[in-house]
């Protein structure tokens, strides 16, 4: 407006203008002639002004209330024409409006004014001014106008943000505030703040600082060092804090306080943003589920307790009972009595796998079922189940078959154990609900799972002709306790546990599985399992594809499907094979003499000529020729296998037939035991038994007895403890459970050493082996930790006991009998021919102690047993296991008893090597852990991991010198 008053006074210089008070009066004419004329000279002049001016203006006539003129910014403004003759309705009545008052004061305030134009709404504001002409005398108001329509939109997009942000803080259930760092200014704060803190509004001007004063006595400090912090940490951390209050109405409450602190304004200025809120309810709910929590892992480490007791009260008896039993059997008996015998030997293991179910499904529903991976040979974890389970299916004339894809991996990295598991799970169910016909178990596998080379998808097979199960109970089948019906289970007996277990197993294994049967027509249970295939270990030697020996092969099997199996592995070695199905058959091939066979394998099962009849006719027809005759049978030892040989056959296999026996009898080669299991009579160590149980110690000594080692038992631990003062043992087999001192406490006075009250004579490094009927999860683990380097579960078998001797007297070296014991190791005999280590004999004789050696060595005059190689290669082993767990143990918080454990398991062994540095490290290492001090420790476990790798250098040395 101040434009257009300056262009004014300018023309009220040049008398053109007269400005002075007037009031309007409407309808007042005027002389029209004179009127004309002048406006039309006057007002010219003044239109060129106001149409140059940048602002909207309109002109009226005071006189008449007429609109004069409006320059183009009000055309603009108003989208109005030049010879338009009205307004907007609502401007016009604005105008009207004004009219009515006295024009003659002073110019009033600015005015908005609210228009709809084309829907859309616009403000403007209008500010009015009188102009006064003289000559001819007339009063004119003008009128500017300015868009205000953007900032109006502003205003009220702000005034609705602030009433948004006022509901949603008035809404929350935690008050908002501001303040500056000192905490002595509130910028904002929500209503609730009063609430909470039990204050009134006139309290709110001492500032953020009253939060203070509501603060419970015992948490002040906290509050306050927690706050200090946020203000002096450099990056200004956010606090979040829950502390307790004193309200004035509601007594002691709970209160979250948390703040984070933001530069504001001009540079180094900040703010505190904070919420405030009562949590009191929320505490005492989390109270509450702590105390439910609490008392549910009270009730679960009961019931854990409870299963461990129960483990241990059912499986001691259990134990004498199948000890005794095998026990028993191997004994003279009749045929009636050993037929008693052993229907009470399957009784228990019967009820062993009931036992073993519960534990397993117990374990798998807590989530501490833990898998182990290890490389393992996949065909022989199938084999073993078959020829575990095959005296059951054999009894019923089932016939027990393996058929595998060729081109699968030998060596695969997973969980043998669990594999075994589910195996048996499915095999046994599948002979339990068979009848007549046969088990089949079909491997296959698919290479390349996710992209990823070596990663095979395995499927499992077990396919059986037994009665089948109807459709709708096969989706609930994997449930617990479930069976296909309820008369089965009075039938076949059983828990319904085990293929639950079996699908949670193969669940945890990365896997699936299913069912497909139909009733009367036999069940095929299918599983899937992801694997990584693994290098071959040196010890294993290559198999070839093709046998040089293979030449036209006669096979006669009564049983089809097996028969088919076999005949295709054979011409899988480059054999020619003819397969028929009775002796009849066979006589008739037998007799072309164009043709003769190089080989014959029979397995005539139930047909009418038994195996010895049918060799007896093919002599006396003098059929025999130079035929290679081999006897499939499930009875390969015994009165059949010496009858056999003498009848005319070459060999006498036994069923469920393994590959690599086929093969090594078709090259003309004795399998290699595996174990000391036929080494019978033949061990000659000093074994000591604690254990309070009487059967068990009957059980235990008679297996001992019978490998020919020499026994002394104890009933409890304190006797046990001076049985070691008296003499001196190989071995220790420690109950864990007894009556007074158990065996870990036992244990721990053994360990320490000879002292005033035991002056023990067996070396407190001893191995010592836990014997106990615990069989929970963990167990093995936690007994280890403690300081036992072995651990037997019970019930055990005789074999588990030949397991663990060959564990802790092999690996010791302390004794010559440990050569006999592992004469027949292939495991360790396979391993020294792979060795091609390079020759450094400098590196073995300056890390290793010549007379360690030398003591070996006199334990082996002629060498021919290979003593020192199989123990080197035993160290390198347990090196391969023991290392990584010592790394996996070496934490920012070192778990002391693995470290003691490893360190413990190498001290012996390294001394028995010749590996002395490395055993006295080990030796301070264990002490260290044991006293459970950590300083020092990480500087010895350095130089523990360079003494490993010395020892190992040097013992591939010695390895590759000649024997």
């Amino acid at each position: 407006m101040k434009p257009i008053i300056d262009a004014y006074r300018l023309m009220f210089a040049r008398n053109q203008l007269q400005h002075g008070p007037l009031r309007p009066r409407p309808g007042t004419a005027r002389p029209e002639p004179a009127r004309g004329a002048e406006l039309s000279d006057v007002l010219h002049g003044m239109k060129v002004l106001w149409d140059g001016l940048p602002g909207a203006l309109l002109v009226f006539d005071l006189d008449q209330g007429d609109l004069l003129h409006l320059n183009p910014a009000a055309e603009r403004l108003l989208g109005a024409g030049a010879a338009r003759a009205s307004l907007d309705p609502a401007l016009s009545a604005w105008w009207s409006r004004q009219l009515l008052q006295d024009w003659s004061e002073q110019a009033p305030a600015p005015e908005e004014l609210r228009l709809d134009q084309d829907r859309a709404e616009r403000w403007l504001q209008l500010q009015r001014q009188t102009l006064c002409l003289a000559d001819p005398r007339m009063a004119l108001g003008l009128v500017s106008l300015v868009d205000v329509t953007q900032r109006r939109q502003l205003e009220r997009a702000l005034q609705e943000s602030d009433t948004r942000f006022r509901e949603v803080t008035e809404a929350m259930c935690e008050s908002l505030f501001v303040t500056n760092p000192a905490w002595d200014t509130l910028y904002f704060s929500s209503p609730l703040l009063l609430d909470i803190l039990g204050l009134q509004a006139s309290e709110l001007r001492l500032g953020p600082g009253i939060i203070r004063s509501r603060v419970h006595p015992d948490d002040l400090k906290r509050y306050d060092e927690r706050l200090a912090q946020q203000t002096a940490d450099a990056l200004h951390k956010p606090v979040d804090i829950i502390i307790r209050i004193v309200h004035p109405a509601k007594g002691q409450r709970w209160m979250r306080l948390r703040t984070r602190m933001q530069p504001h304004g001009a540079q180094g200025q900040s703010r505190i943003y904070g919420m405030v809120g009562d949590v009191t309810e929320a505490h005492e709910r989390q109270r509450e589920l702590k105390r439910a929590r609490d008392l549910a892992e009270a009730a679960s480490l009961a019931k854990s307790e409870f299963m461990a007791n129960m483990s241990h009260e059912i499986r001691t008896p259990m134990n004498g009972i199948l000890g005794m039993s095998e026990l028993l059997i191997g004994t003279a008996l009749s045929a009636q009595q050993s037929r008693y015998a052993k229907a009470v030997h399957r009784s228990g293991e019967t009820l062993l796998r009931i036992i073993n179910d519960i534990l397993d499904l117990s374990r798998v529903e807590a989530g501490k079922l833990e898998l182990e991976h290890a490389d393992f040979e996949l065909r022989a974890v199938v084999e073993d189940t078959l020829e575990m389970l095959a005296p059951r299916a054999y009894e019923k004339g089932l016939e027990l078959n393996f058929r595998e894809r060729p081109g699968l991996p030998a060596l695969v990295h997973g969980d043998a154990l669990r594999l075994r598991q589910v195996l048996i799970n499915l095999i046994a169910n599948a002979i339990k609900f068979t009848d007549s016909g046969e088990v089949l178990i079909q491997l296959d596998g698919l290479e390349g799972v996710g992209g990823e080379s070596g990663r095979w998808m395995l499927e499992f097979q077990v396919i059986d002709t037994g009665i089948g199960i109807a459709p709708d109970v096969q989706p609930r089948l994997f449930t617990a306790f479930t069976q296909a019906n309820g008369s089965l289970s009075r039938r076949y007996g059983g828990t319904g546990l085990g293929l639950a277990i079996s699908r949670q197993l193969v669940e945890l294994m990365g896997g699936q599985i299913s069912v497909h049967s139909r009733p009367g027509q036999g069940s095929q249970f299918v599983f899937s399992l992801a694997v990584q295939s693994a290098q071959p270990r040196t010890t294993m030697q290559p198999r070839p594809t093709r046998l040089s020996a293979a030449g036209r092969t006669l096979i006669v099997h009564g049983h089809d499907s097996s028969g088919q199996i076999l005949k295709g592995q054979m011409e899988q070695w480059g054999y020619q094979v003819d397969l028929v199905a009775d002796a009849e058959a066979a006589l008739r091939l037998l007799r072309d003499r164009e043709h003769p066979f190089e080989l014959a394998l029979l397995d005539l099962g139930a047909s009418d000529f038994k195996s010895l009849d049918f060799m007896q006719c093919v002599r006396t027809q003098g059929l025999i020729g130079s035929t290679r005759w081999l006897l499939l049978s499930t009875q390969a030892d015994g009165i059949l296998q010496h009858r056999a040989l003498a009848a005319g056959y070459h060999r006498v296999l036994g069923k469920p037939l393994r590959r690599e026996e086929l093969r090594l009898a078709l090259l003309g080669q004795q399998p290699t035991a595996a174990s000391i299991t036929q080494l019978r009579g033949n061990l000659n160590f000093r074994v000591l038994v604690i254990e309070d149980n009487p059967v068990n110690q009957e059980v235990i000594s008679q297996m001992l007895a019978q490998l020919g080692c020499h026994v002394e038992l104890s009933s409890d631990a304190l006797s046990g403890l001076k049985a070691l003062c008296e003499h001196e043992f190989d071995l220790v087999m420690m109950d864990i459970q007894m009556p007074g001192m158990d065996g870990i406490e036992a244990l721990g006075w053994f360990r320490r050493g000879p002292s005033t009250r035991f002056p023990f004579r067996t070396p407190p490094q001893t191995k010592v082996a836990a014997v106990t009927a615990n069989a929970l999860g963990g167990d093995e683990q936690r007994l280890r930790g403690l300081g036992f380097d072995d651990y037997l579960s019970k019930p055990f078998r005789q074999r588990q006991l030949q397991e663990l001797l060959a564990r802790c007297l092999l690996a010791s070296g302390s004794s010559a009998d440990a050569d006999a014991a592992a004469k027949e190791s292939s495991t360790l005999s396979d391993g020294l021919s792979a060795m091609n280590a390079p020759h450094s004999p400098t590196a073995s004789s300056i890390t290793l102690d010549a007379h360690a050696l030398d003591r070996l060595r006199e334990l082996d005059p002629s060498g021919n047993n290979r003593l020192l190689a199989r123990v080197a290669t035993a160290f390198l082993a347990s090196l391969d296991r023991l290392m990584p767990e010592l790394q996996a143990a070496r934490t920012e918080v070192p778990n002391l008893a693995a470290i003691r454990h490893v360190a413990h398991t190498l001290k012996s062994s390294s001394a028995s090597i010749g590996a002395l540095d490395l055993s006295r490290r080990c030796a301070e290492i264990e002490q260290l852990a044991r006293d459970g001090q950590v300083e020092g420790l990480e500087a010895l476990l350095d130089g523990m991991q360079s003494d490993v790798e010395y020892v190992r250098l040097a013992l591939q040395a010695l390895l590759s010198e000649p024997q």
